[in-house]
């Protein structure tokens, strides 16, 4: 098909998309390149990379934690970012390393 059922974007347009979302591109410069929305370049993303997401029922047994640098547009200067420890990849990255931040994410 060239186009999903109940979508108005075409499936080569949804794979060029793809293909983009694996390269160092914000959502905002993809979606001006393709004259979308970023909620679709977004709907995009979660629908192809869905094995990306983050488990949020599940924690391992033993995790690494550190804080790093990060953007300059976040609340807090210092990003908390967290991994399996038996398998050594990366978990999630909270953007926010402060207490209540940590606290509301893993109250989830």
């Amino acid at each position: 098909n060239i186009v999903s059922d109940n979508s108005s974007i075409s499936n080569n347009l949804k794979f060029a998309i793809a293909l983009e979302l694996q390269k160092n591109i914000s959502l905002t410069s993809i979606a001006k390149r393709y004259n979308i929305s970023i909620s679709s370049v977004q709907r995009i993303m979660d629908n192809c990379y869905s094995d990306f997401k983050v488990n949020k029922e599940y924690l391992p047994e033993a995790i690494c934690i550190d804080e790093f640098k990060s953007v300059k547009n976040i609340d807090g200067a210092m990003s908390f970012v967290f991994a399996d420890y038996q398998s050594k990849s990366i978990i999630d990255i909270v953007e926010d390393r402060r207490l209540h931040s940590l606290t509301e994410y893993f109250s989830r």
